[in-house]
């Protein structure tokens, strides 16, 4: 019920929105960044990126000392997200209108391929995760 109040309201927002041809959509965990991020594709037609299967492979991430866990993988740092990678494959897609794009298991905590992406025409792109602000100044 809270969900579809959230997708209503972000639907609403997203309509006040002007035109643009790169959303970038941040926040925190758990903010409504993926279902904001599907609100503005299904009223805009636009295509979208999630910044979590650019997550680097956990033996390269930041790790921090935890007193309950040991040595963990502190994703939420921007080091821990390839950005480099992000930001090559957000301007194939403006550029060639296609780019090869990770896919990242969460499970292993490993990127476990690639999947081909497109984009048709002028559609727009939104970039959605906790680090995807920090794209504004690269692209």
């Amino acid at each position: 019920m809270e969900e579809d109040r959230f997708k209503c309201s972000a639907t609403s927002i997203v309509k006040t929105l002007p035109d643009a041809q790169l959303y970038l959509i941040g926040g925190t965990s758990g903010s409504g960044k993926t279902v904001f991020a599907k609100a503005v594709a299904y009223q805009r037609g636009a295509l979208v990126i999630g910044l979590d299967n650019y997550f680097m492979n956990e033996e390269k991430a930041r790790h921090f000392l935890s007193s309950t866990f040991g040595c963990v993988p502190q994703w939420d740092h921007p080091s821990s997200v390839d950005i480099e990678y992000a930001v090559q494959n957000i301007i194939e897609l403006f550029q060639k209108f296609y780019a090869k794009l990770p896919v990242y298991s969460f499970v292993e905590n490993k990127r476990v391929g690639y999947r081909f992406c497109e984009r048709v025409g002028n559609q727009p792109l939104v970039l959605e995760g906790i680090h995807s602000l920090l794209l504004h100044s690269r692209i």
